[in-house]
């Protein structure tokens, strides 16, 4: 059973959250629409390498929210996953399909993402279509993960009931010796055929800093078609999707808002 909290980390649990308050301020240069004019994943890039520097755990994780629609209601759900790459295209990230929010992405492909950059007083929030990526993709990001990581992905029916721990500990013997040869050598551990990577291709990405007395810092960068008419690419589906060669074109509008 789990102790029951005493001492000092006790007295730092508070009765009412009200009282639980951060002064922000870290950042006093405000942003600046120049600062984008690398593009939203050059800013976003540097920001997660200033958070690295800056002792920030994981700088690269997201939270990541998709929605299950059921009678033409949106029921949303997030968890957070890593972002295991940045291009002028997207955000990547990789997980098994069959999981629930590999189930909500296939039916409905339009998702969030936040980078809670905590210790940076900043966060980044991308909004967009999500796009499987090809098995090519999935394998070379897959040669790079641990053996255990990758015996982990065999093991585990992600987001399906499990009767204990003993059993989830069985699960994992199991698909480990599954990979293990007669003379206990480890074999090679393949790709499985229902994990695989996925890429956010924002239409919108906003930036915020936290400023003091809460008045904080925001510019937002949104997709468009080049030219104007002030249509948004929002909901224009995989033919007007970002980041696909050969489509029309879209540019950026940057603008700044009130906290």
């Amino acid at each position: 059973m789990p102790s029951i909290p005493h001492g000092p980390a006790a007295s730092q649990v508070p009765d009412d959250f009200r009282g639980l308050r951060e002064s922000y301020g870290l950042n006093d240069r405000l942003l600046d629409p120049a600062d984008l004019a690398g593009g939203w994943s050059a800013l976003l890039t540097r920001w997660i390498a200033d958070a690295a520097s800056g002792g920030e755990r994981e700088p690269n994780a997201m939270v990541i929210a998709t929605c299950d629609v059921i009678g033409g209601v949106g029921y949303p759900s997030t968890r957070t996953v890593l972002c295991k790459g940045v291009s002028t295209t997207g955000v990547r990230f990789f997980t098994t399909r069959t999981s629930r929010k590999g189930a909500q992405l296939a039916a409905n492909p339009r998702a969030s993402a936040t980078f809670p950059l905590l210790e940076a007083e900043r966060q980044v929030h991308l909004e967009g279509l999500v796009v499987p990526l090809d098995d090519v993709a999935g394998r070379e990001y897959w040669a790079t993960r641990s053996r255990d990581s990758q015996i982990a992905a065999w093991a585990s029916a992600q987001s399906q009931p499990v009767a204990g721990a003993p059993e989830l500990r069985e699960l994992y013997a199991e698909a480990a010796a599954r990979f293990t040869g007669p003379g206990g050598e480890s074999l090679p551990v393949p790709m499985p055929p229902y994990w695989g990577g996925y890429e956010l291709r924002p239409d919108r990405v906003e930036f915020w800093q936290g400023g003091a007395g809460r008045f904080h810092d925001r510019l937002v960068a949104t997709r468009e078609p080049a030219g104007g008419g002030g249509r948004s690419a929002r909901g224009s589906g995989t033919s007007g999707g970002p980041g696909s060669e050969g489509e029309r074109v879209l540019a950026w509008r940057v603008e700044r808002l009130q906290p």
